[in-house]
């Protein structure tokens, strides 16, 4: 699909399944994906700012790439493997979700929330302004790079140095 508008809340996706979908330069902003199923699926260049996934039935192999996904909701969800490139993820809740083995290639990850999140070997290593508490979620295996290392301690008052 190229070039298409189902935003500013005007989505409202009840009961849907899509497989093996290309959505290109589409926006999805504010919509609510109810009890929607996606398989194999790429977003590019997107808008899905505030797009409310928490609902959905189903992810599997799912891919974000250049997308504006500010304050977008994936609370609860299953996602594994789910690659994000490049994507402006502010705001974004990932609370209670599964990201095991997920991928977060240059994204900004300012103000996500990371709480009770499964993590275990997702790679944060080019990912910027994200913090991850480190006793509220599971990280075993989770990559980081040393020279960004500051959001995972933060929390702590500890001040980093070159």
């Amino acid at each position: 699909m190229l070039f298409c508008c189902f935003g500013s809340g005007r989505c409202i996706c009840v009961g849907k399944k899509d497989t093996t979908a290309f959505y290109d330069t589409c926006d999805f902003s504010l919509s609510k994906l109810k009890y929607t199923a996606f398989y194999d699926v790429l977003f590019k260049e997107c808008k899905l700012t505030g797009t409310d996934f928490s609902s959905c039935n189903l992810f599997s192999s799912f891919r974000f790439g250049q997308c504006q996904m500010r304050y977008v909701n994936f609370r609860r969800m299953k996602m594994i493997k789910t690659s994000f490139t490049m994507c402006d993820m502010a705001g974004a809740d990932f609370a209670n979700a599964n990201l095991q083995g997920s991928f977060f290639g240059q994204c900004d990850l300012s103000g996500a929330m990371f709480h009770n999140t499964d993590l275990t070997a997702a790679d944060f290593s080019i990912a910027y302004n994200r913090v991850v508490i480190p006793g509220n979620n599971k990280l075993k295996n989770a990559v980081f790079s040393r020279f960004n290392i500051e959001g995972l301690v933060v929390h702590l008052g500890i001040k980093l140095k070159d």
